[in-house]
């Protein structure tokens, strides 16, 4: 198969073991941590409440504002009226 026909993605593709990659360094999130205190003290007090929410959503997922409904919600069918009188149908 010429190398012509194959989309650039795949020309690009490597294999590497990630494994092997991981243990030459360690993995660290402290260039990120500074970034966003930074941020975080330069915003004003709803900035600051929406980085806030944020990372709490990340660090308690089981904390979270959505939950479940508590009755089952019907979703399909049609809910009929009565049908109109002829006192409803008039124009006068």
């Amino acid at each position: 198969m010429p190398l012509k026909l194959v989309h650039v993605m795949w020309t690009r593709l490597s294999f590497e073991d990630i494994a092997t990659q991981q243990c030459s360094y360690e993995l660290s999130i402290d260039k990120e941590f500074e970034v966003i205190t930074k941020c975080f003290k330069e915003l004003d007090v709803a900035g600051k409440v929406n980085i806030k929410t944020k990372l709490q959503e990340i660090v308690f997922p089981y904390k979270t504002s959505i939950y479940a409904p508590h009755d089952k919600i019907k979703t399909k069918g049609f809910v009929k009226m009565a049908r109109p009188t002829k006192f409803m149908r008039s124009t006068k």
